[in-house]
């Protein structure tokens, strides 16, 4: 099967399986990881990239961008927006 276009992650660049899922990423992520580019990613480096949004004091760290409304807003993966497939997320 041909594809017209391979989606990268954005973080480690790799091409991303087409049976692999892609996370699309956050304000919060591009903050966090200012070389990103763009906001897709691959599964790997969205679940294996952690980090918490608060202090040890509970205060949100400083910069840091507000997951969606509808999300708890503790750590990195209250950054994930959508996940799906590798056509469903790529480009139009």
């Amino acid at each position: 099967m041909s594809v017209a276009f391979r989606v990268r992650c954005c973080l480690c660049r790799k091409n991303i399986p087409l049976a692999g899922d892609v996370i699309a990423l956050d304000g919060e992520w591009q903050r966090r990881s200012p070389d990103m580019h763009g906001t897709l990613a691959c599964e790997r480096c969205g679940i294996d990239s952690g980090w918490n949004c608060c202090t040890t004091r509970g205060s949100f760290v400083d910069g840091h961008v507000a997951a969606p409304e509808d999300q708890v807003d503790v750590d990195s993966w209250s950054h994930h927006l959508e996940r799906g497939t590798h056509c469903a997320r790529g480009p139009p």
